[in-house]
Parts: C-alpha cells; sequence; structure tokens
C-alpha cells in the first residue's frame, strides 16, 4: 500500500531555512501581540464639564508615557447628546484595546433609558474596568436673584408668574434628573432651561439671567468661594468640607432618596481582550497611591474612589434602577 510521506528539509537547505524564517516571524509577532500596549490608546470623552474634563486629563497624564502603560493616552473629544456621540463611536471602533472610553454616572446609568429606543445598552456593549473618582452635585442660586435658601427659593417660585427659570447643563444628565425632582418635590413652579454645558449654565448664572441650576461641586466652588453663587444645598450623604454650611438634600426635603453622587470610569467595549481590561485596572489602582493625581482629582473637585472591574457591574446595575425610577417619576422620555 502506497502511503504520503513528508519530506523533512535538511538542515542549512534553503527550505529549511525559509521555514525557519517563517517560524522566528510567527513568534516575534506573537510577542508583539501579548505584550499590551504596543502603540498610544484612545482614550474618548463626551465631557463638557470643566471640572470632568480636568480629571480625565489627570488619570491620562498619570497612566501615559513611561509611568505605567508605556505608550501615550491620546484624548478623543466627543461632545454631544450627553454621551451618545462618544458611546457611538466607541461602538464602531475595533475591539482590539486601542479605545476606550470615560464613562460617568450621567451617560452610563441614565441618558440611554431616557430615549424611547435606546441608543445603546451600557450593560450588553461596554465593559466598566475601573472607576477612579465621585462628584457631589449642588444647587446653586445666583446672587442677583435674592435667593438664599429653600425657603426663599419657594418664594421667589412663587411669586415668578411663569416660575422660576433653573438652568439644565445637559438633557437628561444628573444634574436635569436633580433639579427636575427637587422642583417636583417641593412643588415649584419652574421652567428648565437648556444650556451649553456646565460652562454655560455658570455663565448664565453669573450673570444673573437665570438664578438656579444643579452642577458640579468642582464647577461652582471657586465661584462660591468668590460669594457670586449661593449654594442650596447638597445631594450627598453628609454635608461637603468645601461647604460646611450648606445642608443635604436629606436635611432640607427629608429622606436621603436624591443623595446621589456623580461618578466617572474608564470603560472599554464588552468582550474586550482580558489584557486591556487587567492593565486598565491595575494603571487606576496605581494612580490611586499617586499624590499629584488625588491632587489633581481634589483640584477638579473629585474624590478619589476606586472600584475595580468586578464591582463596576454591580454600581452600574444600581445606579439604573435608582435613575430609572426617577426618569419614569419625572416622565422625561425622548424620542
Amino acid at each position: 500500500m502506497n502511503a504520503f510521506r513528508v519530506s523533512t528539509p535538511r538542515a542549512g537547505s534553503p527550505a529549511h531555512a525559509a521555514i525557519l524564517a517563517l517560524v522566528l516571524s510567527g513568534v516575534a509577532q506573537s510577542a508583539l501581540a501579548d505584550k499590551y500596549p504596543s502603540r498610544p490608546i484612545q482614550l474618548v470623552s463626551s465631557s463638557q464639564s470643566a471640572a470632568t474634563e480636568a480629571a480625565v486629563r489627570a488619570w491620562a497624564d498619570c497612566v501615559s508615557g513611561e509611568k505605567l502603560a508605556g505608550q501615550p493616552i491620546v484624548l478623543q473629544a466627543k461632545p454631544g447628546a450627553n454621551g451618545v456621540v462618544a458611546a457611538n463611536f466607541l461602538r464602531e471602533q475595533p475591539n482590539d484595546g486601542y479605545t476606550i472610553m470615560l464613562s460617568g454616572m450621567s451617560n452610563t446609568t441614565i441618558t440611554p433609558f431616557t430615549f424611547k429606543k435606546p441608543p445603546y445598552d451600557p450593560e450588553k456593549e461596554f465593559e466598566g474596568a475601573a472607576m477612579f473618582g465621585v462628584a457631589s452635585l449642588v444647587l446653586i442660586a445666583n446672587v442677583q436673584s435674592g435667593i438664599r435658601d429653600i425657603e426663599s427659593l419657594k418664594r421667589a417660585a412663587a411669586a415668578a408668574t411663569k416660575g422660576i427659570d433653573l438652568a439644565v447643563p445637559s438633557i437628561a444628565g444628573a444634574g436635569h434628573m436633580l433639579a427636575a425632582a427637587v422642583v417636583s418635590n417641593l412643588k415649584l413652579k419652574a421652567e428648565l432651561v437648556p444650556t451649553k454645558g456646565e460652562a454655560g449654565a455658570v455663565t448664565l448664572r453669573l450673570r444673573g439671567e437665570i438664578p438656579l441650576s444643579v452642577l458640579v461641586e468642582g464647577t461652582v466652588l471657586p465661584q462660591v468661594n468668590a460669594g457670586k453663587l449661593v449654594p442650596l444645598l447638597v445631594f450627598a450623604d453628609k454635608r461637603l468640607p468645601s461647604m460646611p454650611q450648606v445642608p443635604t438634600v436629606a436635611e432640607e426635603l427629608g429622606g436621603p432618596g436624591l443623595a446621589h453622587s456623580a461618578w466617572i470610569g474608564i470603560t472599554a467595549k464588552a468582550g474586550a481582550p482580558a489584557e486591556l481590561v487587567t492593565s486598565l485596572e491595575a494603571w487606576t489602582r496605581a494612580c490611586m497611591n499617586d499624590p499629584a493625581f488625588t491632587q489633581a482629582l481634589a483640584g477638579a473637585g473629585f474624590k478619589p474612589r476606586f472600584v475595580p472591574a468586578a464591582d463596576y457591574a454591580r454600581v452600574v446595575r444600581e445606579d439604573i434602577a435608582f435613575w430609572k425610577t426617577w426618569i419614569a417619576r419625572l416622565g422625561i422620555v425622548r424620542e
């Protein structure tokens, strides 16, 4: 019976040299593939907040180059629709670990569920690697309004023919939701007015054009300290060290239901390479022990808070449940 025979090229022959070159090339390519990252990483951000922008730059600075990643972290601004533009951009990129996204409480746990048809599914399409900061939100008034506390807010709203104007930096963002919840709780006459991000809301406050808004602590604190904005309450469990005289939402409205801080973290596409998530988590954990990073976070109004990948999904799930209740209660629905 004839049998097929496979002849092996003799050592030193041209055929043997060609095969050896192919094998070595494959080993080299495999080694390069295993070394993550081997080129710059693109970090997509939808932020329109100066405080959040400062926080994400602090993370990128901490991780970039020889410090941790060995490669640059390149920031890509993709603002629009409170995170929808950035999320759609990430969805279109290869799932190779070289495009990641800054995620926040709003664009992860609020925005998708305010649409009749959610533009993306944060639990199925994205995978959290690590959270690294939290920020308290504050209900503030401008000095010109004469509003100094919740009682004077009630009087001003009652006296206004069409109700009191309340600036909203992003539709269906945390500031919008909490502002609407306060209006509902206090039964105020109020008009929610969209603005161009938090910077636009602050500008309108300082000009005295719109009396109220809900913004993150880091955005408003300089103007509060300068006496140009008046904090009315903080959406936190405890009074803030930066504003110890300002009552919490529970003190003013009763119950802890609206005490909810904003958070930020790093997210990848679902099913991303395991080494990506492992690396992002390890880099973020290392940054939490870097004084320059934590000081930069504090300067932006964020408190360091590390949540590893294993717990990220739980936080997202709990926040989605919390905000869905308020979305339904307030009747916020977008096409």
